[in-house]
């Protein structure tokens, strides 16, 4: 009973641990990269609708050239190329706009996770919390691919680069002040992890060696030309189906 008491224990300090790091994607700064995120995916959604609609006017304006009649052909390439105009400007517009919001959403998400991290700094958590919150922010950086790569700006360049700095100080920072405990309970931690990892792994491939074997069923009936032998083959299945 003692065995399980310990691993209950262990279990419910992994979950708190994780919360705390959790919770950091509830953060202002958080929020902020989301929705930068949010705008880049739908800034690439749209130039793939804009590029396939500006290759389908290109290849109907290649058509339209072997109209035999000129006066016909010239006012369906007038036509089809304003269109294409238009399109090309309303593109343009679209993108200066989200590009806007893109810059706007990553300035707020450097302003707040900047006083974000003097505040976990501080903070009067422990160890292991703060450890895992700031493999959060690290884990956020990397989700969005946050580098100086992003920007023109210098002046937004030097903070992503400083922020990002200040990230890997604080890392190793909180590392520092680990003490044994600390140590022993983050690999617990890993340990339980690990466990869970191990335990999905395997329900997966159950379900996949129980989808396998349904699969082989079908295959069998469907190549069988006898109803008898079905039957006879597949009662499991039958059954179910009365």
């Amino acid at each position: 009973m003692a065995i399980a008491k310990t691993t209950l224990e262990k279990q419910q300090k992994t979950a708190n641990l994780l919360s705390a790091g959790n919770l950091w994607y509830q953060r202002k700064s958080s929020i902020a990269l989301e929705r930068m995120g949010q705008t880049q995916t739908k800034m690439l959604e749209q130039q793939n609708v804009t590029n396939a609609k500006l290759a389908n006017i290109s290849a109907n304006i290649t058509k339209l050239g072997q109209i035999a009649e000129e006066q016909v052909r010239e006012l369906k390439l007038q036509s089809a190329r304003q269109e294409q105009r238009h399109l090309e400007e309303d593109s343009r517009r679209t993108l200066k706009e989200n590009e806007d919001k893109e810059m706007a959403f990553r300035r707020d998400a450097f302003f707040h996770l900047s006083e974000e991290l003097l505040e976990l700094e501080s903070s009067k958590v422990s160890n292991l919390e703060k450890y895992f919150s700031i493999m959060s922010v690290s884990s956020l950086m990397d989700k969005y691919e946050i580098s100086t790569s992003l920007t023109d700006d210098l002046s937004e360049k030097k903070i992503i680069q400083d922020t990002l700095g200040k990230i890997k100080d604080l890392e190793q920072s909180i590392l520092n002040k680990f003490s044994k405990q600390d140590n022993s309970d983050l690999n617990a931690v890993f340990e339980i992890m690990e466990e869970d990892e191990e335990l999905q792994i395997n329900n997966l491939e159950k379900e996949k060696s129980k989808i396998d074997k349904i699969l082989v069923e079908i295959n069998e009936v469907k190549k069988s030309k006898s109803l008898a032998q079905i039957v006879a083959q597949h009662k499991s299945i039958v059954k179910e189906i009365k």
